[in-house]
C-alpha cells in the first residue's frame, strides 16, 4: 500500500502523493494521509531523507498511524532525532500553584474591595 510506504512519501511529487492519499480506502490509509498532511511542507524540504523522515514519524503518532511510524523506522533506522509514543489511560490531575507573570497585552487582575475583577 503506497500510503504506508515512507520512501514513496518522501520522494514522490506532492501532487501525485495527494492523489494517492486522497483515495485511501482503509482506516490505515486515511491515518497515514492525516499524518502526511500534518508535515507535508517538510516532506520535500532540501535536506536529506532522514531529516525529512523524522517529522513524518512524529506526525504518524498523532493521528494514530502507528503502522506508518514503524514503516518510517524500518526504512530510515538512523534518524537524526526520533519519537516514541505510548498509549496510556487518562489520569486526572490537579494543578498546584499560581503563575505571577503576565502575558504582554492582556488585562491584569486588580484587587478590589469586592474581590478580584478584570
Amino acid at each position: 500500500m503506497l500510503a504506508l510506504d515512507a520512501e514513496y512519501q518522501l520522494t514522490t511529487a506532492m501532487s501525485a502523493l495527494q492523489r494517492v492519499l486522497n483515495r485511501a480506502g482503509t482506516e490505515r490509509g486515511r491515518a497515514a494521509a492525516r499524518a502526511v498532511g500534518h508535515c507535508a511542507a517538510l516532506l520535500h524540504a532540501p535536506t536529506d531523507q532522514g531529516t525529512r523522515a523524522a517529522p513524518l514519524r512524529l506526525s504518524a503518532f498523532q493521528p494514530g498511524a502507528r503502522e506508518l511510524a514503524e514503516a518510517v523506522r524500518r526504512r530510515y533506522p538512523r534518524l537524526p532525532w526520533d519519537t516514541e509514543g505510548a498509549e496510556v489511560a487518562p489520569v486526572p490531575y490537579t494543578t498546584l500553584g499560581t503563575f505571577a507573570g503576565a502575558v504582554e497585552g492582556t488585562p491584569q487582575k486588580r484587587p478590589s474591595a469586592a474581590g478580584t475583577r478584570w
